[in-house]
């Protein structure tokens, strides 16, 4: 029988690493919704078609300096559901992460996980943060 293999690796602690297994028959197929490390790694077009279709936008491209107006209409829809869009924009690094305070802790996209990753753009590192939170049904919860 043809398989799936589905491998990752998870930093544990500075010394150690978890790798995760899965293996599927063919015929069967993760759930819809794309992963972080899928969504980060996702070319230009296809975050584009995402984010268009998920967020109800218009960009055809992730220049800070054409759509980034567009693309500010996510990180407004986020703060409203009570996301905290952490973005640092320098000459040579580009940032963003997203934090949610959850039962008095915060939560982030990836800071707690070690490293944020430098995007190309402020418009990719929004899009790419936003795709994650809607993928993984990341949201408040009251208690």
């Amino acid at each position: 029988m043809t398989k799936n293999i589905l491998l990752d690796i998870i930093l544990v602690n500075e010394n150690q690493f978890q790798l995760i297994l899965i293996i599927l028959p063919l015929n069967l197929k993760r759930g819809e919704n794309m992963n972080r490390k899928e969504i980060l790694n996702l070319d230009e077009d296809k975050l584009i078609n995402s984010i268009n279709e998920k967020f109800e936008t218009n960009i055809k491209n992730l220049e800070d300096t054409d759509f980034l107006s567009e693309i500010w209409n996510i990180v407004e829809n986020l703060m409203e559901e009570g996301w905290r869009i952490n973005i640092i924009a320098e000459d040579d690094l580009k940032q963003v992460d997203g934090i949610l305070i959850n039962d008095g802790r915060p939560e982030t996209i990836f800071a707690q996980y070690g490293k944020v990753p430098d995007f190309d753009s402020i418009a990719e590192g929004i899009c790419k943060t936003a795709l994650i939170i809607k993928e993984e049904k990341l949201e408040k919860v009251y208690k």
